[in-house]
């Protein structure tokens, strides 16, 4: 075929082979982790969770005006065109690299189909427009290095600018453009209308952020920091509710955990891109170093920085799923730096060959690695097949369906707020239910209302510890009050809370609990209500990030609170044990469910089966105290078997570096103290 037909032909091809690919695998619902918030926020035009992502907003905001398909579809798209369009500027890249078309058609399809690359091109989330943003700036750096034409300087500034109002994880890249910008610092210094320019355009892409004062003007019902003045939006735009410096508001790592979190990271790149691509990624940076040392340490030091170094430094728990999920969405940066060396890799082996065979063979051998781009396609494509996945959509309306009318709903956590507001504000369900986040208690008006009612009333009482239950009290008054957590007060009198639904509900005294029978009864009915019910039927679809592997613990934590309350109040042993069994049926990964059959064994006198699931429950989540505590009361006071017993005490003190009789001995002080507080 003529070189100039295959020039036209190879990119479309990828276009179009990526661009349909992402799309039927898009997913329509909202899914979990951050993609509630962001989609819901553009659908009421107001500021998602810091940074705020204003060009993710604004391109969201005008994509949800169009009523095409569910907004999570609509907000999706971005994630579709970004990720093709990414593949195709890979492609050219590779291409300027390589000079080989059949190379930079084989690298780019490895790149369309790596899973983490690949799923992220099927949810609203701003990390396909990052990516996006990475392989351009690279492109665009890369043309100036070896061009010295200033227009690719100007549209590096002005890249720059526009990516820092997606994701501030941009800036990691920010030191590789440098070392390739700065080969030519005497041409750039000698100009300082140029200098000046290229400000001017960084300004221009960073201006978007002035949609953020604009939206927050309005107050829509997502809303965050409210940024009314410099304060507020620099509050805001440096992520203070989170800590600047950083990656969320979880306990820092000791550096033994930073290395778990690293050999994590370091197997996670090595199976997701192939042991295969791993070494020809290696052998392109032999080539790279060989032949251009600035390049080679651009991306070198990009691959560095955005992964292990970032990775260690962030330091984000791998502690439940959820948080797997959540900092697995970072290796997705490290992994397209790294790949930039895939093709030069491709491209030193064929040098390599034709040391040996003649040039026809030579690209036989190297179209050989076609298989590779098309076994990741036949893996990863019901993997990131999510275009059926509804089990976000199910969690909100589960929420929300058992309520009464004009009830307050309170939650916490990404998943069950994020959902819900989406399902709520974005679809429009349950418009007479007011939902909170218990942090803040934000995210309702009358909520909202409430609390600044409180304060009018009770000056500095939000000094008060007290405050959110005094708050919560005053709101129960009007309306029935439903919480994903059993609120407590520091001090004074108790509140009464039973599980409902999903939730718990709110009493006004001990006396309101319902009979045995009737509560059952209405137990069962909620839960043959649920949507979840589908999920269940067809959990083998549920398949992709781990970002919802934490949504059927939700339902089943939600059993053994009920397998609790019909323990304690009713004495039914019988039943609260079938719901503790079926609590398994839903989430086979949750401790809890072990950990609570482990104390009912307890109960039963049966040293071994408690043993059983004491043990499964610490080896799925050995950081929870109270399973060594149970289990060493178990050895001691049922097995009557002092050095087993001693071997939980060993265990515990290596887990926690920290003192097993001490620990116990203050736990039951705080317990004492809390029973003297009752």
């Amino acid at each position: 075929m003529p070189s100039k037909r295959l020039s036209i032909i190879l990119p479309l091809f990828l276009l179009g082979i990526s661009f349909f690919s992402y799309l039927h695998n898009l997913s329509l619902s909202v899914y979990g982790g951050d993609v509630g918030d962001l989609v819901t926020a553009a659908v009421v035009g107001g500021v998602a969770h810091p940074p705020g992502y204003p060009l993710f907003m604004v391109l969201g905001l005008i994509l949800t005006r169009f009523d095409f398909a569910t907004p999570a579809f609509m907000v999706g798209l971005i994630s579709v065109f970004s990720s093709s369009m990414a593949v195709l500027i890979y492609y050219f890249f590779s291409l300027k690299l390589t000079n080989s078309k059949l190379i930079s058609f084989i690298s780019s399809l490895i790149l369309a189909f790596n899973y983490l690359f690949w799923f992220y091109a099927e949810i609203a989330e701003v990390f396909a427009l990052n990516n996006l943003f990475v392989l351009s700036l690279m492109f665009v750096a890369y043309l100036y290095y070896k061009s010295k034409e200033i227009k690719y300087l100007y549209l590096l500034s002005l890249l720059a600018g526009l990516s820092l109002t997606n994701h501030h994880t941009i800036v990691l890249l920010f030191p590789s453009l440098a070392i390739l910008v700065l080969a030519n610092y005497k041409k750039i210094f000698q100009k300082p209308k140029d200098i000046a320019k290229c400000i001017l355009f960084f300004i221009l892409g960073l201006s978007v952020y002035i949609y953020v004062p604009i939206a927050s003007y309005f107050d829509p019902v997502v809303n965050w920091d409210k940024v009314k003045d410099l304060n507020s939006f620099l509050h805001l735009f440096l992520r203070k509710d989170y800590g600047t410096l950083s990656a969320g508001l979880f306990p820092t790592p000791v550096a033994a955990q930073r290395v778990v979190i690293l050999n994590s990271f370091l197997f996670n790149l090595l199976t997701q891109v192939t042991i295969p691509v791993v070494v020809l990624s290696f052998l392109g940076a032999i080539y790279s170093y060989l032949r251009d040392k600035r390049l080679f340490l651009a991306i070198l030091l990009g691959f560095l920085i955005s992964g292990p170094l970032f990775i260690a430094y962030a330091g984000f728990p791998i502690t439940n799923v959820f948080f797997i999920g959540i900092y697995e969405r970072f290796f997705a940066m490290s992994a397209i730096v790294l790949l930039l060396f895939l093709p030069l890799g491709l491209k030193y082996l064929s040098k390599l060959l034709c040391k040996i065979i003649n040039r026809d063979l030579v690209r036989l051998v190297i179209g050989v690695f076609l298989l590779i781009p098309i076994m990741l396609f036949y893996y990863n494509f019901p993997k990131t097949d999510l275009h059926n996945i509804w089990v976000g959509d199910y969690l909100a309306y589960d929420f929300l369906s058992p309520l009464p009318k004009n009830s307050v709903l309170l939650l916490s956590g990404d998943t069950m707020v994020f959902n819900t507001w989406y399902v709520h504000y974005g679809l429009g369900f349950r418009k007479d239910v007011e939902v909170a986040s218990i942090g803040g208690l934000s995210g309702s008006k009358y909520v909202e209302a409430k609390k600044k009612d409180y304060l009018k009333k009770h000056p500095k009482a939000d000094k008060d510890p007290n405050f959110p239950i005094n708050v919560i009290r005053e709101i129960a008054k009007e309306k029935k009050v439903f919480s994903i957590a059993m609120l407590q007060p520091n001090s004074g009198e108790k509140l009464t809370w039973i599980p409902y639904g999903l939730t718990y509900e709110l009493l006004e005294n001990k006396d309101d609990i319902p009979s045995e029978e009737e509560y059952l009864r209405t137990r069962e009915s909620i839960w043959q209500s649920f949507k979840f019910n589908e999920y269940m039927k067809n959990k083998s679809l549920a398949t992709g990030s781990l970002t919802i592997a934490e949504i059927p613990i939700f339902y089943s934590d939600s059993m053994i609170a009920y397998g609790n309350f019909v323990f304690s109040n009713y004495e039914n042993t019988d039943y609260a044990f079938k719901l503790y069994k079926k609590s398994i049926e839903i989430a086979e990964n949750n401790y809890k469910s072990y950990l609570t059959i482990g104390v009912y064994y307890s109960y039963k006198k049966d040293c071994e089966l408690t043993r059983q699931n004491l043990t499964k429950a610490r080896q799925i989540y050995p950081f929870d105290k109270n399973v060594y505590t149970l289990s060493y009361l178990n050895y001691i006071e049922c097995f009557k078997d002092i050095e087993k017993a001693k071997d939980v005490v060993l265990l515990y003190n290596k887990t926690f570096k920290s003192d097993f009789f001490k620990d116990a001995a203050s736990s039951s002080a705080t317990l004492n103290e809390e029973n003297k507080n009752k």
